[in-house]
């Protein structure tokens, strides 16, 4: 993993979570057209959401979290071909770390806690 001050800033697309839902759901059930398009969301230049790396369009994928930002929308973020190899419980634990870091423990609460929701 590269320094902190070396990092480069991940590109990520938020979609409304119903429209990400059907995505992923299409998708899975092997539709080429969206397929395609879910690989060609990110430039040539991004960078994997887990480890930094170069996300390459061919071999890497895509991993989708909730914006606990912005409450209704999915975000997409890319990812390289090793972070793809990665078993799933490992790559969504890593991916949980990233979401904390990024809104602290709301993140792994999702949300407020049940006592000081309304």
């Amino acid at each position: 993993m590269a320094e902190p001050s070396a990092l480069k800033e991940p590109t990520l697309v938020s979609i409304r979570a119903d429209v990400a839902a059907r995505l992923t759901r299409t998708n899975r059930r092997g539709d080429e057209d969206v397929a395609a398009m879910l690989a060609g969301m990110w430039p040539p230049s991004a960078t994997c959401f887990l480890c930094d790396a170069d996300a390459d369009a061919e071999d890497g994928g895509w991993l989708s979290l909730p914006d606990y930002a912005n409450a209704g929308l999915t975000i997409f973020a890319p990812l390289c071909a090793a972070c793809v190899a990665l078993p799933g419980q490992v790559r969504l634990r890593r991916a949980g770390r990233v979401a904390v870091a990024m809104w602290g423990h709301r993140a792994r609460l999702g949300g407020a806690p049940w006592w000081n929701r309304r």
